[in-house]
């Protein structure tokens, strides 16, 4: 078993691809870090989500029902940038695109490089090695949550196999970087951090559509 992302069409996949290349090449801060002295190699797509506070609630109610992310199509496409030739493969940036719907075309978002990425492909690679993908198939993707600071893979099994989020370095809330933790579990934790932090201008919190049990809404991890 395994984890697995969703196939692009290989046209779009291919557009992707093209845009991230003119971009960070003529970038010279990032030029002078992935195009020499060794080139880079694009990883497999991976979709990721960004979900403000009310997106936040709606994925609550969707992962109690068993949906997670599936709801929801991706706020864009991540590529793990990897040093080409170096042993094993390193990754040392990567770059977000989206689909722009109305023209068609690919959206560069943004590169970065540094530790992140490295965090990143460790974190998956960890995950795979965790007796919960051996056993079982997940599609893998992205949750960033910025409000509350949030960089997160979510696995989401196939069939009954469960759904996870694994918290990327660095850390907050008292989570472990690149431990397998119940979605539901540490959502409903991230919750309760939500309706407790100040809000701009007293804006209501949006309750998920279905209440949180009281006897659940406080985990210790």
């Amino acid at each position: 078993m395994a984890l697995h992302l969703h196939e692009l069409p290989r046209v779009i996949r291919a557009m992707f691809e093209e845009a991230i290349i003119q971009e960070i090449c003529v970038l010279p801060s990032v030029s002078e870090v992935l195009c020499a002295p060794k080139p880079v190699i694009l990883s497999a797509p991976i979709p990721f989500h960004v979900l403000d506070l009310e997106e936040f609630s709606y994925l609550i109610t969707q992962t109690l029902h068993g949906e997670g992310l599936r709801w929801r199509e991706p706020t864009g496409w991540r590529f793990l940038l990897m040093r080409k030739n170096a042993m094993p493969h390193t990754a040392v940036g990567y770059a977000d695109v989206a689909l722009d719907l109305e023209s068609n075309s690919a959206q560069f978002l943004q590169v970065s490089c540094g530790q992140g990425a490295f965090w990143m492909a460790q974190a998956i690679e960890q995950a795979e090695g965790t007796s919960e993908v051996k056993a079982k198939d997940f599609d893998l993707s992205i949750l960033e949550i910025p409000a509350l600071s949030l960089d997160a893979l979510w696995l989401q099994g196939h069939a009954s196999g469960g759904s996870f989020l694994v918290p990327l370095r660095p850390a907050y809330h008292d989570l472990n970087a690149a431990q397998l933790y119940p979605a539901a579990d540490l959502l409903k934790r991230l919750y309760e951090v939500a309706v407790n932090q100040p809000r701009m201008n007293n804006a209501p919190w949006d309750e998920p559509t279905d209440p949180l049990p009281a006897s659940e809404q406080v985990y210790q991890i």
